[in-house]
């Protein structure tokens, strides 16, 4: 009878401690979201979808807009040059219609390409003309979904611009994107569950490991909380780690978890009291 009524002790204190967990986890995420909505913070994956990854150099990463037209991502070389080509690698999330544009001052552009025959991939436009700042409008897209580009680079020759379109023609090409400072119209919008699902794994570890039911209770919270951290750390880019790292250290957490219970349990009487004296458990201080 008192088997039972100590199990039960054990899982309200736990249910109780469950609503406490996923409570607190409700308001934090509910106020980062608000947040987020408000502009306040970024809560999107560090690693998707920036307008900077579309002139890094790193044909794995790469801006995406909204999914909506018309759309557009601009680049500031820092200083007037001569333009002679721009590239274009597209992801399947191509445009059927665009506008390149350069511009002086970043604010009126002129349109130096305009394309109605898209086909995605690499597109690369010969052009003869100077500016500051290149713009690639989409106007039409190929796909439901928003404009993606892996790379957008522009080719030319930097400083003050040739008076002649044919010096500027036979003029060693330099890539002069690279690294510059890009903006964008948008950016494709953030799959919360997605990306913060590894949360309910935490929300349902932690009563667990916080009020454990029994011995083996408090371990499997350990494996499902630490692999929800884990996972959201590492989808949020803030670890680098893999899989089979994170499984070696809560494997030896786990350990130290199931060492430390039983060095408990062998200066713990059954009834969970501290033996008197470090005398055997079943005997009554006092009587020989």
């Amino acid at each position: 009878m008192a088997d039972k009524a100590e199990a039960a002790r054990l899982e309200s204190r736990q249910a109780r401690v469950a609503k406490a967990v996923w409570g607190l986890l409700l308001m934090v995420m509910g106020a980062l979201f608000f947040l987020d909505e408000l502009g306040k913070i970024d809560m999107s994956d560090r690693r998707s979808y920036r307008a900077e990854y579309a002139v890094d150099g790193n044909p794995a990463t790469r801006w995406s807009s909204a999914f909506s037209d018309d759309q557009w991502i601009t680049i500031d070389l820092g200083a007037k040059a001569d333009l002679t080509r721009v590239r274009l690698n597209w992801e399947a999330a191509c445009a059927v219609a665009y506008q390149v544009q350069v511009s002086d001052d970043g604010v009126t552009f002129t349109t130096v390409k305009e394309v109605t025959d898209g086909h995605g991939g690499i597109e690369e436009h010969d052009v003869s003309t100077s500016g500051r700042y290149v713009r690639v409008l989409g106007t039409k897209r190929a796909t439901p979904y928003g404009y993606s580009l892996w790379e957008l680079e522009v080719h030319g020759r930097g400083g003050v611009p040739a008076s002649s379109p044919e010096i500027a023609a036979t003029s060693p090409r330099i890539v002069l994107s690279q690294g510059m400072t890009v903006n964008a119209s948008s950016r494709e919008g953030a799959n919360y569950w997605a990306l913060y699902w590894p949360v309910f794994l935490i929300g349902a570890g932690l009563p667990a490991l916080l009020a454990p039911k029994t011995g083996g209770d408090q371990v499997f919270g350990l494996f499902l909380a630490g692999t929800g951290v884990f996972l959201q750390l590492q989808r949020v880019a803030v670890i680098d780690w893999s899989l089979s790292q994170a499984w070696s250290i809560l494997l030896i957490v786990a350990g130290l978890l199931l060492v430390i219970q039983a060095l408990r349990q062998m200066t713990e009487h059954p009834n969970g009291r501290p033996t008197p004296g470090g005398g055997e458990a079943g005997s009554v201080q006092g009587v020989p």
